[in-house]
């Protein structure tokens, strides 16, 4: 009797899930390896250090440092002044993934920066440099009031 697509499909999300398990122990193993000789070493410089005492740090999320120092509001700006209107940050990320040759199909790492990009722009619109138009991350955003093009019944000279 042939095998189900069902349990071909379980069969193969297992032998995946375990390679992954495999790695990860195996990443672990070395982490750990690393981490003694970084005590070892300590315990030269220092033969009264606790390493143990010291308090672990998360990991840096996926996707930091991609982005330089002032990238992203450089960025939400370049954009903004280029839109013909109120744009969504998802475009803006977008934009900013292709420009950087980054995988724009990477949904965890797209997320990332959507969400790195919504925060940018909250506080701008906090600020009053941008203006915003609904909620979530389907909100858009746009120029401020001000910085938009007066009628010409508006200019004063």
């Amino acid at each position: 009797m042939a095998t189900s697509i069902i349990i071909n499909a379980l069969i193969q999300k297992r032998a995946e899930i375990g390679g992954l398990i495999t790695d990860l122990e195996a990443r672990a193993k070395q982490a750990r390896a690393n981490l003694a000789h970084i005590d070892a070493t300590l315990a030269l410089f220092d033969p009264a250090a606790r390493p143990h005492e010291i308090r672990n740090k998360r990991p840096t999320p996926r996707g930091a440092g991609v982005l330089a120092v002032g990238e992203i509001s450089r960025r939400i700006r370049d954009a903004l002044r280029e839109a013909s209107g109120p744009i969504m940050a998802e475009s803006i990320v977008l934009r900013a993934m292709t420009e950087k040759g980054l995988d724009a199909e990477d949904k965890a790492l797209r997320l990332g920066m959507v969400r790195s990009f919504v925060w940018s722009l909250q506080r701008m619109h906090v600020t009053g440099t941008v203006r915003k138009t609904g909620l979530g991350l389907g909100a858009r955003w746009g120029a401020p009031e001000d910085a938009l093009p007066r009628s010409l019944g508006e200019v004063s000279s």
